[in-house]
């Protein structure tokens, strides 16, 4: 075998396998785990992480790099959806480490978690994964 066909069959081997890599990253599934061990959604530019802990929702704003954003003039609010169809709006209370928290009334089916940042509402719609549906 000759050099040129030496570095051919080379080539072609880690071509294949950067082809391979590529489709791995682009069918695997976005993070869903935020830092702060939350679920994360994406939202307007940024993510939203929220966490449900012994009738405390904590909610965190993160930047594209999922760090917290400084929430100081940033305000937000949770509506909670009931099973029953009910919902409720609870302000969400500024917090340490840029976070906030409301005290959860009941078990609900989901909430929708807004921030206004700048005059601009950023949003995302969460499950209670907590909450067990049954259905007839």
């Amino acid at each position: 075998m000759s050099i040129k066909s030496d570095l051919k069959s080379t080539l072609i081997v880690f071509l294949l396998f950067g082809a391979l890599g590529l489709v791995s990253f682009m069918m695997s599934p976005q993070q869903t785990q935020g830092p702060h061990g939350g679920t994360l959604k994406k939202a307007e530019g940024y993510f939203i992480e929220m966490k449900n802990f012994e009738k405390v929702l904590s909610v965190y704003l993160l930047n594209e790099k999922l760090r917290s954003v400084d929430t100081k003039a940033i305000t937000g609010e949770v509506k909670l959806f009931f099973p029953d169809s009910t919902d409720l709006i609870l302000q969400l209370k500024h917090s340490y480490d840029n976070m906030f928290t409301c005290k959860l009334p009941g078990d609900y089916f989901s909430c929708k978690i807004t921030f206004n940042v700048g005059g601009k509402p950023v949003m995302a719609t969460f499950e209670n994964s907590g909450q067990i549906v049954l259905k007839k």
